[in-house]
């Protein structure tokens, strides 16, 4: 599991030969809006970023270790959802497939796995994420309701069952559990902050709405909340659309832009699926924050086509486009890298789908291209001449 120095070379990802096209750094004045109505600032970006244009290579991403094995006869993990990382760099994994915990060494060697399906004491039911609740402690979450405690060395402490199912951890507000649920008939989350492990009841609860559907229509859940410097961050799956909140969840601003890879939800009369998604933004040094996207670049109606036909196993060939973006302080766009990919519905065949963020500028991604595995990249930011770089703290 581990990689060479060779290995880690050929995995940097060159952003400037992407499929967003590639011209001569410049810096212009920005181009985008920003204003503030009724307490609330609104922040539109073009698709030109100030660090202008897009693929310049002022952010680059470099992967140096994978987790879970580095060939598919070999492949560990099942579906990795959650990722929590340590002070000592150990990796913590929800393997969903399996309903286990699968831990992992800094350097990618196998540490232990513990858990397993089921409804007595250790076992999971649907488990989902995780994070590193205290010292020595993890906390994990069971889509069906639930909240457990295991130690860092795998062993069982304890389960809660929570006042809300059907949720996602967003992690902990002053060790305060934080789960959100869709809200039937939009793409929005309520969000309920528990009170802190052994008593974990409602403490409070807001709804974060990004859209609405006509009808009745199952939710689609929005990406996030991420908390981060105090307060509530979200994205969407329905187009591009960031939301800032504070802990009581008053909206404190919103960012956009102008995209075309992210069409949104798929519907069919008896199912539906997230073809493409905005993260929510994730904290970059002390002012700055980091956004990426995936998405199929089609309409509605050839999305709805593509979809219905993977699902008779027909092959399809899609566009996934991902980008990688900076943002300032304001929601304001300095730099945009992104790559167009042909895959056989898979949105993540770039770098995979954002898990975790560290202070020390490491984002750990999950992936199934080639097969299921967490990757650990470290951000580079190379600011143009006359900008101080927003380098990690």
């Amino acid at each position: 599991m581990r990689l060479n120095s060779g290995q880690i070379a050929t995995f940097v990802v060159s952003l400037a030969v992407s499929g967003c096209g590639s011209e001569s750094p410049t810096l212009a004045a920005w181009e985008g809006t920003l204003e503030v109505r009724d307490g609330v600032t609104y922040v539109e970006n073009t698709n030109t970023p100030l660090w202008g244009p897009p693929n310049s290579g002022f952010l680059n991403l470099v992967l140096e270790q994978t987790f879970g094995s580095d060939t598919e006869d070999d492949a560990i993990l099942g579906r990795p959802s959650g990722v929590a990382v340590g002070a000592d760099g150990r990796v913590y994994v929800v393997d969903g497939a399996d309903d286990r915990i699968v831990a992992f060494e800094s350097d990618g060697e196998f540490a232990w796995t513990a858990g397993k399906n089921g409804e007595g004491p250790g076992e999971f039911n649907d488990a989902d994420r995780i994070v590193v609740s205290g010292p020595g402690e993890l906390t994990i979450s069971e889509f069906q309701g639930r909240l457990q405690r295991w130690t860092t060395s795998g062993e069982y402490i304890d389960r809660f069952d929570l006042p809300v199912q059907f949720a996602y951890m967003s992690g902990l507000l002053n060790q305060k559990p934080v789960m959100a649920t869709g809200i039937r008939g939009t793409e929005g989350a309520t969000v309920s902050v528990l009170g802190a492990l052994p008593d974990p009841e409602i403490d409070y609860e807001f709804d974060v709405v990004m859209h609405r559907e006509e009808g009745e229509r199952p939710a689609t859940i929005v990406a996030g909340p991420g908390i981060a410097r105090g307060q509530f961050v979200f994205g969407s799956t329905r187009g591009y659309r960031l939301t800032f909140h504070g802990q009581a969840g008053e909206q404190r601003r919103v960012v956009t832009r102008p995209v075309d890879h992210l069409p949104g939800v798929v519907r069919t009369p008896d199912s539906w699926t997230v073809w493409g998604w905005a993260s929510h933004p994730h904290s970059v040094g002390a002012e700055h924050w980091l956004v990426t996207t995936h998405g199929v670049r089609l309409d509605q109606e050839a999305a709805n086509s593509a979809f219905l036909a993977m699902r008779r196993g027909d092959p399809v060939s899609l566009t996934w486009r991902s980008t990688l973006e900076l943002l300032d302080g304001e929601g304001r766009l300095l730099a945009l890298e992104c790559v167009d990919t042909e895959v056989n519905g898979r949105a993540n065949a770039w770098f995979g789908t954002v898990a975790h963020y560290d202070p020390d500028g490491f984002l750990y991604t999950t992936t199934d291209d080639p097969f299921p595995q967490v990757r650990r990249y470290r951000l580079e930011i190379n600011a143009p001449a006359g900008f101080d770089s927003p380098a990690p703290d």
